[in-house]
């Protein structure tokens, strides 16, 4: 058996692809009044956004130059981790353009008939290269007003991620390979299910908070996600674990519209449990954090493709070792003036 063992992972999140691509963000407009002006053209009875107002969609040139720099950058046995967000409002067709830019051309043919206006001749797929994801708060809208207990990404998904289920069935790395130290990764959707877990509050008419539940709700995701990863570690105890989901365990921001209603629970159970790194989206900003008394590493992704975003994707290298797993994670963010991604920030290991 060798004593270390290096897996490269492109971690990605935030994609918000939608059917109207470079539709203005809040963020983008420098005037004020402009802003409210837009606000009160999408908002003419002064109720919830509609989704015709769609203000966190994606670029279509910049989804161009990822799809450039990933596929410049991949290696044989790369995986790609997508912590949610691939649609801007959970529609069906925004989910298949999100799955043609993961998928090859001839599964991605019947998709370009449909929408003809967008580009279907880039994507990240590659045969020696393996994919991961969960879905966010917006893949998994169900109606025009936001509300939660879509499931059409199960539908359009159903290849990547169990039907009406809490979560995924473990990508172990390194499986194939004989005395190859692994390295395993479990996904978990912590999105609202129903209005009624929301807690309390609404952000621009959209539930943008995650429910984690409990250790013992058997309903919840939480208690699924702890059984899952106490049946691998049974059955695999030498193998360390990720966990992946769209919102952030740690939060950047006391935003509490957007956070994960019971994060403690679960970075207590990740702690219990051994879990060593969890990968994380939604917030749309990269950060990272090392616990003070546990071996517990968190890295959350910024916005990939999302309109008045930094553009940014991160890259990880997973080193494995005596059980250990250490992360040197580097920042990918998009620069104007080269008209590419490059290298912004780049930690050791």
């Amino acid at each position: 058996m060798e004593t270390q063992a290096t897996y490269p992972v492109f971690h990605i999140s935030d994609l918000h692809f939608s059917l109207s691509p470079l539709r203005l963000h809040w963020r983008s407009v420098p005037d004020l009044i402009a802003y409210h002006r837009y606000i009160k053209e999408c908002l003419p009875s002064g109720e919830d956004f509609s989704m015709s107002c769609e203000l966190t969609s994606h670029s279509e040139a910049i989804k161009r130059r990822l799809a450039h720099r990933i596929n410049e950058d991949s290696a044989k046995g790369q995986t790609t981790v997508i912590s949610g967000d691939i649609s801007a409002a959970g529609k069906k067709e925004e989910l298949e353009i999100g799955k043609s830019f993961i998928e090859d051309k001839r599964q991605r043919e019947s998709i370009t008939k449909l929408y003809k206006d967008l580009t279907y001749d880039v994507s990240i797929f590659s045969q020696e290269q393996q994919l991961f994801l969960v879905p966010g708060n917006h893949d998994r809208y169900k109606n025009e007003k936001g509300e939660p207990g879509g499931s059409i990404f199960y539908d359009v998904f159903s290849s990547y991620w169990p039907k009406s289920e809490y979560v995924s069935e473990p990508l172990v790395l390194g499986e194939k390979v004989e005395n190859k130290l692994k390295l395993a990764f479990i996904g978990v959707d912590f999105c609202l299910h129903s209005k009624s877990q929301i807690n309390g509050c609404l952000k621009w008419g959209r539930y943008g908070q995650g429910f984690a539940g409990s250790f013992s709700d058997k309903e919840t995701p939480l208690y699924e996600l702890i059984k899952k990863t106490k049946n691998f570690i049974d059955d695999n105890p030498d193998t360390p674990i990720v966990w992946v989901t769209h919102f952030p365990i740690r939060h950047s921001d006391e935003n509490r519209c957007l956070q994960l209603v019971n994060a403690d629970l679960v970075e207590n159970a990740a702690i219990e449990l051994g879990v060593q790194v969890i990968l994380s989206g939604h917030r749309h900003d990269f950060y990272k954090y090392k616990h003070e008394n546990h071996q517990l590493t968190i890295i959350n992704a910024g916005s990939a493709t999302s309109i008045g975003t930094a553009f940014s994707f991160t890259k990880i290298m997973f080193v494995v070792e005596n059980g250990i797993v250490y992360t040197q994670d580097s920042e990918w963010r998009y620069n104007k003036n080269m008209d590419e991604f490059q290298l912004y920030l780049k930690e050791p290991i």
